[in-house]
């Protein structure tokens, strides 16, 4: 199993309804783990304001069944994930957002896979993607670009995603 519906809803729930918390995690706990092929390592001095945070996220992996072992020593926690591909979940997570705002605004959604560089969403001959230059933008193409940012607020991002929608839908410059 890669991703189900159930863990991304799950997943993109705790981002959207923490954004701050996920945001610090991400960036101060994640980025300054490693992460080999099915294994993350993360230092405990990490996790000393985020043990709450960390507790939460990797609750629900594994009630998604993803991670398969969890070991503790003095100085790490080890977390086995299922395979090489769930772990980049902390890497690819704006394209689960991305994705689950799709799926919450659109019927007929068509993805490539999600956990690749070149992911991207197809809805009516409307391609959706990360930009390849700054990591935080959404393009939004048919017949140009249109760009709109994730700024940690899922409501503001769908809004601003519907709309660049029906404007390129309608051959309208954005």
């Amino acid at each position: 199993m890669f991703l189900n519906y159930k863990l991304l809803i799950d997943f993109t729930e705790y981002m959207i309804i923490y954004p701050i918390k996920w945001y610090n995690f991400l960036n101060r706990v994640i980025n300054k783990s490693s992460i080999y092929y099915n294994v993350i390592i993360i230092p405990k001095k990490t996790l000393i304001k985020y043990e709450k945070t960390f507790d939460d996220i990797f609750k629900i992996l594994s009630d998604n069944k993803v991670i398969t072992k969890q070991i503790e020593n003095q100085d790490f926690v080890i977390v086995y994930m299922q395979n090489s591909k769930i772990t980049r979940i902390f890497k690819k997570w704006l394209n689960l957002i991305i994705l689950r705002a799709c799926l919450d605004l659109f019927q007929q959604v068509k993805a490539t896979n999600i956990f690749e560089d070149d992911f991207y969403i197809l809805i009516d001959n409307i391609s959706i993607g990360v930009s390849e230059i700054n990591k935080y933008d959404i393009n939004i193409g048919l017949k140009g670009k249109s760009t709109i940012v994730y700024s940690y607020n899922y409501f503001t991002f769908i809004q601003s995603l519907e709309k660049c929608y029906y404007l390129q839908r309608h051959n309208k410059n954005v």
